[in-house]
């Protein structure tokens, strides 16, 4: 799968710039932009603009590798009724099932991997995870990437992260609330897999912990 270091090096290989030019460009050190050529670092939002301007390609493009890097930021100058919204670049640790389970702060070291994502007022804790099996086809596939706000408050029909019982791997279902169980005296809940071939998780038969709540998917199309 294609990062943001082999969208760069696609880039300079297409435009023929050098890694002086995007040092003169962006104001980087050498030994950072040697970093972000090679994939052990990625670079900060605060060069993302000049580095794409000089790729000559688009910020969108150049961090989640979506659309054509000729693509054009659509501007709203001189169109009435319609304001630009500036959006906040973050970024995000990759997290696989088992940390998914155990994340508690996403400014805890030792993450491996991070990526970009457009904020769209995601609480503080968020994380990436890739889509494994195919429990929740057709909607989402193996490999598809989700992002996952830990501080968000799941509602009816919501893809939400949980952990069920003593598994050491959190799980990924729709979030079905069921009402009140008389004999049980207490509320209970569902987990539902998109795939009918997969059974339905009860929280009146197992513990169920939700742990975030889905608020993006991305998928490559090539």
């Amino acid at each position: 799968m294609k990062d943001i270091a082999d969208r760069i090096q696609e880039r300079m290989q297409v435009t023929g710039i050098k890694q002086a030019d995007i040092q003169r460009a962006t104001g980087a050190g050498k030994a950072t932009i040697s970093g972000w050529v090679k994939g052990s670092t990625k670079p900060s939002s605060e060069y993302l603009t000049p580095l794409a301007s000089v790729l000559k390609c688009n910020t969108n493009w150049l961090l989640t590798g979506q659309g054509n890097p000729s693509d054009q930021v659509i501007s709203s100058a001189g169109i009435a009724n319609i304001e630009a919204i500036p959006q906040k670049i973050r970024k995000a640790p990759v997290l696989n099932w088992v940390q998914a389970g155990e994340f508690t702060d996403i400014y805890e070291n030792g993450y491996d991997e991070y990526e970009y994502f457009y904020d769209d007022g995601y609480g503080l804790q968020v994380y990436w995870l890739h889509i494994r099996g195919d429990s929740m086809e057709p909607q989402f596939f193996e490999g598809d990437k989700i992002l996952v706000d830990a501080e968000r408050q799941a509602n009816a029909g919501d893809y939400v992260i949980a952990m069920v019982d003593h598994e050491s791997q959190a799980t990924f279902k729709r979030f079905k609330p069921c009402g009140y169980d008389e004999k049980l005296g207490r509320e209970y809940c569902q987990l539902v897999p998109l795939n009918e071939f997969y059974p339905i998780i009860d929280s009146r038969a197992v513990h169920i912990n939700i742990i975030g709540v889905v608020v993006k998917h991305e998928r490559k199309l090539i």
